[in-house]
């Protein structure tokens, strides 16, 4: 957020009463620094004080708040009308990461008045789980850092073996969010089969983007439960042959290794992870890809 220094504009028109008297009118507009940012919308804040003496006060006609992306914002931008001295006002519908700038503003009789200028910037465009972006469906947003997360691939890109069966890659045994990437490149490097899942994942170029991976344990869960159990991610769910509705990990599952963790989305299964049976490398299950953005 830009933050600029408080100028406290004041009007101040002289006249006289019917006795003669010395008539001043002064109008003070405070236009304060913005609040409450998001990427849609912003609190606007202000003071507006206007002081005569041996005169009447006009009535101020429209008083508030103008802005623009442009600046110094008169009434023909757009402009937020909002009674009182001390005023505030939210205003939404904004565009992310955008810069706009604000004057508080009256008008009456007299003319127009405009305060001080000040700027904000509006956040980057929060996602949610579900929207479609970043070469697929999202279905993981990093609570410490909205702009960081998860998105699945919209298709499955095959049914094949997991690889190296009986063999334990030790660098592929995490099962964390976070760590589907890293198991994705141990497998490949430790592993010579060409179609196996982690290859597959690691082959694939998608809607622009050549940085996908196979999910770990953990992920493979989030795809679940925040995309499948919502109807959402074209999953399979179980009809037809025996390996329908399985899906690999990129965990390890056993130390003799001959087993890997797979997930159930079958109707019934409730989000079942297993290793032994279904897990067995040389079994056949479904590879979902996944990338982070």
């Amino acid at each position: 957020m830009k933050k600029l220094l408080y100028l406290f504009l004041a009007i101040t028109v002289a006249c006289s009463d019917d006795d003669g008297n010395p008539c001043t009118y002064d109008s003070t507009l405070i236009t304060s620094e913005a609040t409450n940012i998001t990427d849609t919308s912003a609190t606007l804040n202000g003071t507006l004080n206007v002081v005569s003496q041996n005169c009447d006060d006009p009535n101020n006609t429209e008083q508030g708040f103008v802005i623009s992306t442009e600046i110094q914002p008169t009434i023909n931008d757009i402009q937020i009308n909002v009674n009182g001295t001390d005023i505030s006002t939210t205003i939404e519908g904004l565009e992310p990461n955008t810069t706009y700038y604000v004057r508080s503003f009256l008008t009456n009789s007299l003319g127009e008045f405009y305060g001080n200028e000040v700027s904000f910037t509006t956040g980057e465009q929060r996602l949610n789980i579900g929207d479609l972006a970043f070469g697929g469906i999202v279905f993981w947003i990093d609570p410490d850092d909205y702009t960081k997360g998860l998105v699945s691939a919209l298709v499955d890109q095959a049914i094949t073996q997991w690889g190296c069966y009986g063999e334990y890659i030790n660098n592929a045994s995490d099962t964390a969010i976070g760590s589907g990437f890293s198991n994705t490149i141990a497998i490949v490097n430790n592993c010579s089969e060409m179609n196996m899942a982690a290859r597959v994942c690691d082959d694939l170029s998608l809607n622009g983007f050549d940085d996908w991976f196979l999910p770990s344990k953990d992920e493979l869960n989030l795809m679940y439960e925040n995309l499948h159990l919502n109807g959402l991610g074209g999953f399979e769910n179980g009809e037809g042959n025996c390996c329908n509705g399985w899906y690999w990990s990129s965990s390890e599952g056993e130390l003799n290794g001959n087993a890997a963790w797979v997930q159930s989305f079958r109707d019934g299964q409730n989000g079942f992870q297993a290793t032994y049976d279904i897990g067995i490398k040389n079994f056949e299950n479904h590879v979902r890809a996944i990338r982070r953005f």
